[in-house]
Order: C-alpha cells, then sequence, then structure tokens
C-alpha cells in the first residue's frame, strides 16, 4: 500500500514536496498511542488531491464501491458488535 502510495505520488509531485507529505505524515503517525482509521484520512485525502485524478469509470465505480464497503462495515460494526465495559455497561465501537 505504501509503495503504490509513493509511486502514485512520485508520478505527480516533485520530490521535496513528496518528502515533505512524507514527514509530515510520519509526524501526525509515530507520536500518537492508537492506529486507527482516522489518522489516516487526512493523509489519503490529501495524497489524492495531489495525485493523479481519478478520470476512468472503472476507477470511479472502484473507488464508489470502497467507499460504500468501509461505511457499510463501519456500520455493521457499530450495530452488531457491542463490547462490555468491566462496570456492565455497553459501549459500541465508532470511529
Amino acid at each position: 500500500c505504501g509503495h503504490v502510495l509513493w509511486q502514485s505520488l512520485s508520478a505527480h509531485m516533485e520530490t521535496v514536496r513528496r518528502a515533505g507529505f512524507v514527514l509530515t505524515v510520519a509526524l501526525v503517525l509515530v507520536p500518537s498511542p492508537l492506529i486507527e482509521l482516522r489518522y489516516f484520512t487526512l493523509p489519503f485525502a490529501v495524497a489524492r488531491v495531489s495525485g493523479e485524478l481519478l478520470t476512468s469509470r472503472a476507477e470511479l465505480s472502484l473507488a464508489l464501491a470502497a467507499g460504500v464497503c468501509a461505511n457499510a462495515l463501519t456500520l455493521w460494526l457499530f450495530l452488531q458488535r457491542p463490547f462490555m465495559w468491566p462496570d456492565g455497561s455497553t459501549a459500541r465501537f465508532m470511529w
């Protein structure tokens, strides 16, 4: 995944800008105590905007399908997989 992102950035960004992107992403991700999906949202959005835009119908369909699947999985986890705290109360995963 990282290699594909680097190749995508290499084709459309100069070296200094690409290195700055990698540095800022590292500064956000390395000190965080948890690795969660939400920490990757902004770097992914910046990479997509800075890289080649989706142009073909197949690429757009694949991106739409991936987004729908991610949202469906999140909704399913929220509704179907609650967990119990030690005090007996019920909680749900959500990000």
